[in-house]
């Protein structure tokens, strides 16, 4: 359902607000609603990777992954199973867009309670070296030398750019996003 959930989040508002509604009744395992929903999931990915899986809007498929890929990389693929990752990943990389001036702390907000509200924990309970989980980002097949790309969201159902669809960060940049994140409250602490 994560998979669902970041695709919608980051490109298609529709699906998203969907989610929401029906959110207790695929809780409740209403299996008409589940089936529906992951109906919806399988067209809309499909509808992205129409122009290849290496390129155009499919890219928008790894928003969430660029940092939780890392998360489960740092804690040695033992601790958070590839949906608890990809979940802690949406949550970073929604905070970076508004960190760098996209989405609204509101939407922000509306990510982490749908993803809250699906079961998903938020909260990290370890404190996660900087320097060490910067190391694992660069470890992205997408990363280069200076930068990370990432697909970010503007707002619910927009990715930021929808002509590469990925946005280059540089590592001093997610460097201080991520003690900015740690200073804002959140549930992930960095140092």
């Amino acid at each position: 359902m994560i998979e669902i959930l970041k695709d919608a989040f980051i490109s298609d508002r529709m699906l998203f607000h969907q989610i929401q509604k029906e959110m207790k009744k695929y809780l409740s395992r209403d299996e008409k609603i589940i089936t529906k929903i992951v109906w919806i999931g399988i067209e809309h990915k499909a509808r992205l990777s129409k122009k290849g899986i290496e390129n155009g809007p499919i890219l928008q498929s790894i928003y969430g992954h660029t940092f939780g890929y890392a998360i489960e990389s740092y804690f040695d693929f033992k601790k958070y199973s590839h949906p608890e990752a990809v979940a802690f990943g949406m949550m970073l990389e929604g905070a970076l867009s508004q960190y760098i001036g996209y989405l609204s702390a509101k939407e922000r907000m509306e990510q982490t309670e749908i993803i809250r509200g699906l079961g998903f924990e938020t909260r990290i309970m370890e404190s996660i070296k900087v320097g060490r989980f910067i190391k694992e980002v660069r470890k992205d097949k997408r990363s280069g030398d200076s930068f990370a790309l990432f697909a970010l969201p503007a707002k619910i159902g927009q990715p930021i750019d929808s002509k590469h669809y990925l946005v280059k960060v540089s590592y001093k940049d997610i460097s201080k996003f991520l003690k900015w994140f740690s200073d804002d409250q959140n549930d992930i602490q960095f140092h």
